[in-house]
């Protein structure tokens, strides 16, 4: 793998970003991983509403509804760190396999990336 700082795009439940960003940022004061792992980010916009009264509302939307951004460069220390917290909310709890099969497909997933620049 890289060792660049890259931006990287992991999907969990939708409903579940904030807890997960919650987590992974827990989990990197902890293990002191603030060198490798910079942001973990959710995008957000303010979004105005108008209600059938005429009152509007401002509201803060997810631009991307299941998915977190981590700016990170990935060893495998800082892999661990975010699989770790990733599968706590994505893997099934039936069985290994599942816990495995979700596992394998939380690393394709952290392979996407935003394109820097």
């Amino acid at each position: 793998m890289e060792n660049k700082r890259m931006w990287y795009i992991v999907q969990t439940y939708s409903g579940f970003e904030n807890s997960v960003k919650d987590n992974l940022l827990r989990r990197i004061e902890t293990m002191q991983m603030e060198n490798l792992i910079f942001q973990v980010m959710i995008p957000e916009e303010l979004k105005t509403e108008k209600k059938a009264d005429g009152s509007t509302k401002e509201k803060m939307i997810k631009m991307f509804p299941g998915y977190v951004f981590i700016e990170m460069i990935v060893t495998d220390d800082s892999w661990f760190v975010v699989l770790s917290r990733v599968a706590l909310h994505c893997a099934r709890k039936s069985d290994t396999a599942g816990a495995a099969s979700a596992q394998t497909t939380n690393q394709r997933r952290l392979q996407l990336r935003i394109s820097p620049g």
